[in-house]
């Protein structure tokens, strides 16, 4: 369950091309209210 949240919370940058080395993640809406929620949990 906490894994498929994880996911939810990001998106990849390239998401055509999975394995480029230019493969980035970036937050999503959800993933930037989880932190706007949690005030204690470093953001990275």
């Amino acid at each position: 369950m906490l894994r498929q949240q994880l996911f939810d919370a990001m998106e990849m940058v390239l998401p055509d091309k999975p394995n480029s080395s230019n493969q980035r993640y970036r937050r999503t809406a959800l993933g930037q209210r989880w932190l706007e929620t949690h005030p204690g949990i470093s953001a990275g």
